[in-house]
């Protein structure tokens, strides 16, 4: 096994399982928020608006994780993106990719579309606020995304016929 199918492969099962642990237990920023006091929610917004800067507290180690997860999707979307392309240019299951990457154009201008229709104040309220058909069409897409990526990973291991 070549180095570069090692890590080709790792990276192929990382977006496979990040995916699936999305599908199957939801987005890790809302689980984040949606586990937290209103009131602690309530303090965080108003220090992200930068009104006023209290001692490192609850807020300022929930921005940090939010921080964090925010990060770690932004990785993860950014590295799905780019095997999606590299599988494409290598004309590796072109149909398959071109799908993978058309379903993610839709879900982020629906994202976008959501997020202006929004009314909130901060962050957090903002994120508690995203309508339920949003957070489904999350998982399903996540869904998508896990299945895909497992094909993927199976052709070129040459484990797919």
């Amino acid at each position: 096994m070549s180095i570069e199918l090692l890590v080709t492969s790792i990276g192929t099962w990382a977006v496979a399982l990040f995916s699936a642990r999305v599908a199957l237990l939801g987005n890790p920023l809302l689980n984040l928020v949606a586990h937290q006091e209103a009131d602690l929610l309530g303090r965080a917004d108003e220090l992200t608006k930068g009104e006023h800067h209290p001692e490192p507290g609850p807020e300022t180690e929930l921005i940090r994780r939010f921080s964090r997860v925010v990060l770690l999707e932004l990785v993860m979307l950014a590295l799905e993106v780019a095997m999606l392309v590299m599988f494409l240019l290598e004309g590796q299951l072109p149909l398959l990719c071109w799908l993978l990457l058309g379903k993610n154009l839709l879900l982020l201008a629906a994202s976008l579309w959501a997020s202006r229709c929004l009314n909130t104040d901060g962050v957090f309220s903002g994120i508690l606020s995203i309508p339920s058909w949003m957070v489904w069409t999350d998982r399903i897409s996540a869904a998508l995304t896990a299945a895909g990526f497992a094909v993927l990973l199976l052709h070129i291991n040459a484990l797919l016929g």
